[in-house]
């Protein structure tokens, strides 16, 4: 018999809290597939749901000395539902920021340019990504890509609202010159017509 099985729910998540690696396991065991049914039933998309569950366990075991746990099942399906929620934000700035690019892509492209695409496009953003400090990248994309609120970033960190804001601002600036840098080499108009659109789009 497992050793945690034992355990009530209260001993269960005080060992979880103490590091202990079969407490963890056991409520894996015990909650993995019905978090997984409740992410599929909302998502209907089995990778997505499994990408969620996934993640929840990964984030309760990183952060299990700080978290505040009254009922397990409660706290595990409130986490489950905050993160489907962020997920499907994350969609919807995903999309919008996706149609801006191919509506811009659409108007400005003559027949000498069919080459360039969406995902030139995007390659050129993902580069100037890679030119950012670690921690300000992460931040970026977490704000910008994935519509975190600044609040939960600033949580997720452990450091102030304003230090969020000071990132991002500074990764800002640096696309900014970045994009403007790649204006001068190739495609001058085009992309400094891009340099603004990004600007404006993440200045939401």
């Amino acid at each position: 018999m497992h050793a945690c099985s034992t355990l009530s729910e209260k001993e269960l998540v005080e060992s979880l809290q103490r590091g202990d690696s079969l407490a963890f396991a056991q409520i894996y065991e015990t909650y993995w597939c019905a978090l997984y049914r409740a992410a599929y039933s909302r998502l209907k998309n089995k990778e997505v749901a499994e990408e969620i569950v996934q993640e929840l366990f990964v984030q309760l075991w990183e952060r299990r000395k700080g978290l505040q746990i009254g009922k397990l099942e409660h706290y595990l399906f409130r986490a489950l539902k905050y993160a489907i929620i962020d997920f499907i934000r994350a969609q919807v700035v995903q999309d919008r920021y996706l149609d801006h690019y191919k509506t811009f892509v659409d108007q400005n492209t003559n027949p000498a340019e069919e080459e360039l695409t969406y995902d030139t496009l995007r390659t050129h953003l993902e580069h100037g990504l890679d030119t950012l400090p670690d921690k300000t990248r992460e931040i970026f994309r977490l704000s910008r890509m994935e519509g975190w609120p600044i609040s939960r970033i600033a949580s997720h960190f452990s450091v102030t609202d304003k230090a969020v804001e000071y990132h991002l601002t500074k990764s800002l600036k640096t696309l900014r010159l970045y994009l403007k840098d790649v204006a001068l080499i190739s495609l001058p108009f085009l992309f400094c017509n891009l340099c603004c659109l990004i600007a404006a789009q993440y200045l939401l």
